[in-house]
């Protein structure tokens, strides 16, 4: 069986990680705005949205008003929010607990979306990873980044 991919327009993973790292400690959100099939995502934008939570270096939120522009912007170029990034500064490379319960109250109409994960690990590298949640549990998707 075939992994699912998360195919990214060139250049956005190199401009996501660069503005993860200038955010950092804080977590890094955005939406990706493309088109979805079923094993195949394509990404051609990726909005970098304010961080809302409480406590942004330890979590994520998004807030409604943030996430209405960003459906009207995609809708007006014939698309679609299909996924959202986030960044652990010097996390895990991989969702964690917060993140699966932070997925599920931010978009709980959408519990299986992708998420393009971007890491930092203590000496200033960052690289990213694709993940969903099938029937709850990470999956790692192909990450096609040129």
């Amino acid at each position: 069986m075939t992994r699912a991919s998360l195919e990214l327009a060139p250049g956005l993973l190199g401009a996501a990680i660069a503005a993860a790292a200038r955010l950092a400690p804080v977590e890094y959100l955005a939406l990706l705005i493309g088109r979805q099939g079923d094993d195949r995502i394509e990404v051609v934008e990726i909005l970098a949205r304010p961080n809302a939570a409480a406590r942004p270096e330890s979590c994520f939120r998004l807030d409604p008003a943030d996430w209405v522009r960003a459906r009207r912007r995609a809708a007006a170029r014939g698309l679609d929010i299909v996924g959202f990034a986030h960044a652990h500064p010097h996390g895990p490379a991989r969702l964690s607990a917060a993140d699966r319960a932070g997925l599920a109250a931010t978009f709980p109409e959408q519990p299986s979306w992708p998420v393009l994960l971007l890491h930092g690990d203590l000496r200033g590298r960052w690289r990213g990873r694709a993940w969903r949640l099938r029937s709850g549990r990470p999956e790692e998707l192909r990450l096609l980044a040129p």
